[in-house]
């Protein structure tokens, strides 16, 4: 997945993968935006919160405005929200999640 954040936000219609990216490729989707489109639910899977720096955030929206909507995966045994995955509950909605400081729970501000 390319890299967010100075360059401006990332549209994809894929389903991003941030699992095994590299700490400089975390780093630069630090504070970014994905934009996601897609005909189907998009899956993002979210790398783990170990390989992640303390306080890292992204944005994910869900462009399409269809009923397709966006699932966030935590990586392994991480959860988010308290459960493996978030899923999108509006049409359009932004979401993001925010590494925490200790524990394996990724926050989620919508």
């Amino acid at each position: 997945m390319p890299a967010a954040g100075a360059l401006g936000p990332v549209t994809t219609a894929a389903n991003p993968d941030l699992t095994g990216l590299t700490a400089t490729q975390l780093a630069a989707l630090n504070r970014g935006l994905t934009r996601v489109s897609g005909a189907t639910v998009t899956a993002i899977l979210l790398p783990a919160i170990a390989d992640t720096p303390a306080g890292w955030s992204h944005t994910f929206n869900d462009l399409d405005g269809a009923t397709n909507n966006v699932a966030i995966t935590a990586d392994g045994t991480d959860t988010i929200n308290g459960g493996a995955t978030f899923d999108t509950s509006r049409d359009g909605q932004s979401v993001t999640v925010v590494r925490p400081t200790t524990g394996t729970d990724w926050i989620v501000l919508s």
